[in-house]
């Protein structure tokens, strides 16, 4: 009797084991029929662009274009200068009031879209640029729309006119010039050496005494309206970290919301103001090493940039040409 219950279990047993193997086959065939055919609303973007969406780009579109433009709403005009290659890559170089800036540009022709390429730490804040564009009867029409990070738009429409041949498919630089005659260019060995300079009288120096215009770190958003008056425009979303423009003067003013303190003054063409020592738009390099000579971070400082102090209390110098184009003091 005993063997006889013995083989029962050991059958039971048995079968439970087998029955347990085919539902664990049965589980691994329906996991891997999942992983093997996707559902419907399961979707992939590849990465690279499909060329088939891409056709080559028509040649009467290759060149330099030139136009100026209204700011929808009104405001100051804009003039636009865009290279586009053969390869639908390029460079914009947008001014108004006396500012300049110059990024690369992609053209899509699939859809007739654009987008500028902004660099993420550039000073102006900007954080999206691109629009549409189209060609009707030898114009190239671009409708551009400019998004800050504090929430202002800026939106223009530019017709522009063929003025010449992009060379071999590849950007020349046709930048607007800010300047008549440009001064021999300096070298980066000219940079002075970290004995010849004092960091950190540099520092206690600007945290002290230096401004643009007057205007520098620390003040009220108040003392900034009361001295260049009415902004060109107010933000449409309120942030911690805000800007105040004021384009048709040349001064960017970041500035924190909660303490309507200004962090940074930004001075671009056509501003008028200098710094405590002098130095303007349109100084030459010498003059700013004349100027400042005594505190340039070899660090921080590279070919068309000098920067006098350091990361905690600093004043940039970005050259074009030679001459300065755009003074930033913070700290």
């Amino acid at each position: 009797m005993k063997k006889v219950l013995t083989i029962i279990i050991l059958l039971g047993l048995f079968a439970a084991a087998i029955s347990g193997c085919g539902a664990a086959d049965e589980a691994d065939s329906r996991d891997s029929s999942t992983l093997e055919q996707p559902s419907e609303s399961t979707t992939i973007e590849s990465t690279e662009p499909a060329s088939e969406t891409n056709p080559a780009l028509p040649e009467e579109l290759v060149g330099l274009w030139v136009g100026t433009g209204e700011q929808e709403g009104g405001g100051n005009p804009i003039s636009l200068e865009v290279t586009v290659n053969a390869d639908a890559t390029g460079k914009y170089t947008f001014k108004q009031a006396g500012y300049t800036e110059s990024y690369s540009i992609k053209l899509a022709m699939d859809s007739g879209n654009f987008t500028v390429n902004i660099p993420k730490d550039n000073k102006l804040g900007i954080s999206k640029c691109g629009g549409t564009y189209d060609y009707t009867d030898g114009k190239l029409t671009l409708r551009i729309k400019t998004e800050f990070a504090s929430g202002r738009i800026f939106s223009y429409s530019v017709e522009c006119t063929k003025k010449g041949d992009a060379s071999g498919g590849q950007v020349q630089d046709h930048t607007i010039p800010t300047q008549t005659e440009a001064p021999e260019e300096t070298q980066p060995e000219n940079l002075p050496t970290e004995a010849n300079v004092d960091i950190a009288a540099a520092v206690a120096h600007i945290k002290k005494n230096e401004s643009i215009d007057g205007m520098k770190p620390g003040v009220k958003t108040s003392a900034i309206t009361k001295k260049l008056g009415k902004e060109d425009d107010f933000p449409a979303v309120i942030m911690e970290k805000m800007q105040m423009f004021y384009f048709s003067k040349g001064y960017i003013i970041g500035y924190l919301n909660s303490s309507k303190k200004v962090t940074y003054v930004s001075a671009m063409p056509p501003a008028a103001g200098k710094t405590a020592r002098g130095i303007g738009i349109g100084s030459t390099e010498e003059e700013v090493r004349a100027a400042y000579g005594d505190g340039i971070n070899v660090g921080l400082s590279e070919e068309g940039k000098i920067v006098f102090g350091d990361e905690s209390a600093s004043i940039e110098f970005i050259f074009e040409n030679g001459f300065v184009k755009i003074i930033n003091l913070s700290y």
